[in-house]
């Protein structure tokens, strides 16, 4: 009975990811958090847009108690462990701020020696879920992305 009931939460799962292009990873304090399922160069307005799809934005971490939460949600149930976030430096290299609010980014929860804007070309920031951590990567990486909303 158990491997039977394993084979259709799998099944469930296969068909929100297969049908819907995003999987809810959890929700926390009136917000839903979503990760895309589609692996794709990143372009900031772009994903935004997919995020505003349904009904949200591009991730912006407003606090430790919800780096944790969403990093150990993702990293808890979905395969990657790597997503773009809605922050980045565009406009001011080394400020790193969130797309949609234009606040600054949680300070100090970077990957050891980082941001280090390799290659002068990180402007954009990736979540890297098992590290509960944030490192800037280049804007063109095949990654999925975070996004949250308002839950209702």
């Amino acid at each position: 009975m158990g491997f039977t009931m394993n084979v259709c939460v799998v099944f469930v799962l296969t068909c929100l990811i297969s049908t819907s292009g995003r999987v809810r990873v959890g929700h926390l304090n009136g917000t839903t958090y979503y990760v895309t399922t589609v692996p794709r160069p990143f372009n900031l307005t772009e994903a935004n847009d997919i995020c505003k799809e349904y009904g949200g934005y591009l991730w912006e971490a407003d606090n430790d108690a919800e780096l944790r939460f969403v990093s150990t949600s993702v990293n808890r149930i979905y395969y990657r462990d790597h997503f773009y976030i809605g922050a980045n430096d565009v406009e001011n290299e080394g400020t790193f701020v969130y797309f949609n609010s234009g606040k600054p980014m949680l300070p100090n929860r970077w990957t050891r020696n980082n941001p280090s804007n390799s290659g002068d070309n990180e402007d954009c920031v990736e979540l890297i879920s098992y590290s509960r951590a944030f490192n800037d990567v280049p804007c063109q990486l095949d990654l999925c992305f975070v996004c949250e909303r308002e839950y209702y």
